[in-house]
């Protein structure tokens, strides 16, 4: 394999992997988080509202719940956006979080994760709060966090695109949180999402459990792939584009089926929060 190439470029992409022959033996465990975290979602529908009061305004969720997406426009403003650009650049020139930045890169897309939290400066500009009220609407779980900063420039026709094929990031209801630090149209590779795939669907069961395994670090090295029927399905449907304008919000359950379209003009640049 070469060195440095994320992981699902790397070999043939095997929906049914060969360590299964073994790995069936912790379905069992498998099935009882599974079953947790469908109790959890469940529950969170069933008695938590969808609206938070933030500052002097009222927010409505519900089609988060609904559909596994949401888009909030103008999260922030055009100055805020460009503080906050600044302040991710001191951040990653800061010698003392250059051990806490880990680099991942194909051509034409960096993504810096950063392991360390945000400065206070950049939890507050974000409104790292509001966030966390958000997710609290959606689980009852206390969530671990973290961050990243994605940049992607149009290459070639063929280049590689992280996530660019239609997948599911986990069997656990994770939030993804992101601020378009630039407008996100058509032509510059908008996230693609099959509205409603985040419920539980038994054709994706092996998926779910192949996640669990890989989350668990029981098998290194290995990602997980939907069936060709489930992608064929994908294809098909009408999907949502998450098309934004410079500091617009967009939140989605990353346990629904979703890809990262293909960048054919311009640039991407996109700060993610990840609520696992």
């Amino acid at each position: 394999m070469k060195k440095n190439i994320p992981i699902e470029f790397q070999s043939e992409r095997k929906v049914i992997p060969n360590h299964i022959k073994w790995t069936w033996i912790f379905f069992p465990l498998f099935l009882l988080e599974l079953i947790s975290e469908e109790l959890n979602i469940f529950f969170v529908h069933l008695t938590k509202d969808s609206i938070i009061n933030f500052g002097s305004r009222k927010f409505n969720y519900a089609s988060l719940k609904r559909n596994g997406f949401f888009i909030e426009n103008g999260y922030l403003d055009e100055n805020e956006v460009e503080k906050l650009k600044k302040l991710l650049l001191k951040y990653k020139n800061n010698k003392k979080n250059k051990s806490s930045i880990l680099k991942k890169e194909i051509e034409g897309s960096i993504r810096y994760r950063f392991t360390k939290k945000p400065t206070q400066e950049i939890e507050e500009l974000t409104k790292y709060n509001k966030l966390k009220a958000i997710y609290s609407t959606y689980s009852f779980k206390n969530p671990k966090i973290s961050w990243m900063e994605s940049f992607t420039s149009s290459m070639s026709k063929n280049q590689l695109i992280f996530a660019g094929h239609p997948h599911i990031d986990s069997y656990r209801h994770q939030l993804k949180f992101v601020i378009a630090l630039e407008d996100v149209s058509k032509n510059n590779g908008p996230t693609s999402y099959l509205a409603s795939t985040q419920f539980f669907n038994f054709d994706l069961l092996l998926c779910y459990f192949l996640t669990w395994i890989y989350e668990k670090r029981i098998v290194k090295g290995q990602k997980q792939f939907l069936p060709k029927k489930i992608i064929r399905d994908y294809l098909i449907n009408k999907k949502s584009l998450f098309l934004m304008k410079k500091g617009d919000l967009s939140i989605f359950d990353s346990r629904g089926i979703h890809h990262g379209s293909l960048i054919e003009s311009g640039e991407r640049h996109l700060l993610w929060f990840y609520f696992d």
